[in-house]
């Protein structure tokens, strides 16, 4: 339900295969849902308090077919994007 928080990769047989910090988001989502938080209120926690957001990014030169994985805090990138705009328009 919160993929964009995590990086995963599934293995064989249905093993999945979790990156270190994915396990303190994981945690902390499990104290939200004991919270009584719903999954919109989890995702929306996590957005508004900086978990970074992953992007899984296929690169067509890669011969070995692995998908590089990219973390990106959203909320930053978009303030930055909106200071160099401002600072476009000055």
């Amino acid at each position: 339900r919160h993929e964009d928080f995590l990086v995963v990769k599934q293995g064989n047989r249905g093993k999945y295969y979790i990156y270190h910090d994915s396990l303190k988001v994981l945690k902390l989502i499990k104290k939200l849902y004991s919270d009584n938080k719903n999954e919109i209120e989890v995702n929306e926690y996590l957005e508004e308090n900086g978990i970074a957001m992953v992007i899984n990014v296929s690169d067509e030169e890669n011969t070995d077919n692995r998908d590089e994985t990219l973390s990106v805090n959203m909320v930053d990138m978009v303030k930055t994007w909106n200071e160099r705009f401002d600072q476009l328009e000055k």
